[in-house]
């Protein structure tokens, strides 16, 4: 293997460097993955991009753009190939219009926290807003992400439904515009594409006016919550962020704010917020399950105050860590239990190592997704409905239990049929990956030029039966 877990101080990506540089290491932010790229460019402007995809004797295949390298997976990796950082194109273009109403247009580097917080100073938001806010726009584009805000099932739930046009830079240097009115078809084979089609230069979200969302805490027994889901817990109009150890459950339920409400104050925010972000950034190593029950709480908050910056952590600090996986909703309780008593036996076998917990969220599937995660391909998943996730959390990316944990998780996926995520499901392997309903070999720029190794495992291979029946 090309990298190797990070145990130093590693590189650091704030350090200043020239323009185009040479054997430069890089980590991704939870240190589980170290690599060096033979070359590393920080563009600053799209002729930057451009250059380093054309000119194929100064910038060595592969070439993948990265952002802030929040991945979990070994997808960030590109050892002896070119990386181009994005981070420096975060300029905010403009809001505009189209047939179907408001959008606003980023450059890839912006971070969805930067999006956000600059969306609401003009009353504005996008109804997805996923809390890791240190994402870069372009990054999110061909990979899964998942969030539990309120609203329409067709616009909530997934940066897939938001974006609805992307330009690119293709494996050839040149810029090509998707937009979803006139390429949906191309549009949505590009957001599956993890990458592989092209560098992202800008992307174009759909936007409303800005709203205020209803926040509310219970703590369950999970044996109750998992019987009670569709009586108590969800609705039409309430959703829910749930975090699931075997004996509780911590549910944060998600609403439309009753008309008239105002906005909590920011001081009562800042008090949930010091609680939740250093637990969530240091993967749930301080979460106290039992004493939440005597801590409930109810507010009314923009979407965008659930969008975090993490900084960076220290060699030795606890930091999050998590592998991906989707379920039909309708074997909510099956799974469910039958995960919990997966991890119960783990503990058994491993001294009592345990996750810190689960974190589901839910959302409607979509019709028009070509494949994958959160499309209605695949056994289980054909007809319209609602997903949830099941994604183990841990404070330690390189902690050996907790990497065969995962290996163990993914076992579980494809036995109760699951789905996976090359840039989230973590030990992810090709023969695993494709046995889940709707995954497909992925399609890759007929040069090769953006496949990285890691990516190459899960590529349409010539002579072999790519026609993976879903």
């Amino acid at each position: 293997m090309a990298c190797i877990p990070c145990q130093g101080p590693g590189p650091d990506l704030e350090a200043e460097y020239s323009k185009v540089t040479s054997n430069r290491p890089l980590k991704n932010w939870g240190r589980s993955y170290q690599f060096t790229p033979a070359i590393v460019v920080e563009a600053t402007t799209f002729e930057d991009v451009i250059e380093a995809v054309q000119d194929t004797e100064k910038y060595p295949t592969p070439v993948r753009a990265l952002g802030n390298i929040h991945t979990v997976t070994e997808a960030v990796v590109n050892e002896g190939g070119t990386v181009v950082l994005m981070r420096k194109l975060n300029q905010i273009i403009a809001v505009g219009n189209d047939d179907e109403g408001q959008t606003v247009t980023a450059q890839a580097g912006t971070t969805l926290l930067e999006l956000h917080n600059w969306l609401g100073k003009k009353g504005l938001e996008m109804l997805v807003a996923p809390e890791i806010g240190d994402a870069s726009v372009g990054s999110i584009v061909g990979s899964v992400t998942k969030d539990a805000g309120p609203g329409p099932s067709s616009e909530t739930g997934s940066l897939y439904k938001a974006i609805v046009g992307v330009k690119y830079v293709d494996h050839m240097g040149r810029v090509v515009r998707l937009s979803k009115k006139e390429h949906a078809a191309d549009l949505g084979l590009f957001k599956c594409s993890e990458g592989l089609l092209g560098i992202v230069l800008e992307v174009t979200f759909r936007i409303f006016p800005e709203s205020l969302v209803q926040l509310s805490l219970k703590i369950m027994k999970t044996k109750d919550m998992v019987k009670k889901i569709s009586t108590d817990i969800l609705s039409k109009t309430r959703t829910a962020f749930i975090l699931v150890q075997p004996e509780l459950s911590f549910i944060e339920t998600r609403e439309p704010a009753p008309v008239g409400a105002e906005a909590s104050s920011e001081f009562w925010w800042s008090l949930i917020a010091a609680f939740k972000l250093p637990n969530f950034q240091h993967g749930l190593v301080l979460f106290p399950f039992p004493f939440l029950k005597f801590l409930p709480y109810r507010a009314c908050l923009y979407r965008r105050t659930q969008v975090n910056h993490y900084g960076e952590p220290g060699p030795r600090d606890n930091r999050l860590d998590f592998s991906w996986y989707e379920y039909p909703f309708e074997r909510f309780e099956e799974v469910v239990t039958a995960f919990n008593a997966f991890t119960l036996d783990f503990a058994e076998r491993h001294n009592g190592w345990r996750p810190g917990a689960c974190a589901t969220y839910f959302m409607e599937r979509m019709t028009d997704k070509p494949h994958g995660w959160f499309s209605c391909k695949g056994k289980g998943y054909e007809k319209a409905g609602m997903s949830f996730t099941l994604d183990p959390i841990f404070n330690n990316p390189n902690d050996p239990n907790w990497r065969a944990f995962v290996k163990e998780c993914n076992v579980f996926a494809v036995a109760h049929g699951g789905r996976v995520a090359l840039t989230q499901t973590r030990e992810m392997d090709r023969d695993t990956y494709l046995a889940c309903p709707g995954q497909v070999p992925l399609k890759e720029a007929p040069n090769k030029r953006f496949t990285t190794p890691f990516f190459a495992r899960f590529v349409e291979r010539e002579g072999e039966d790519i026609e993976i029946p879903l």
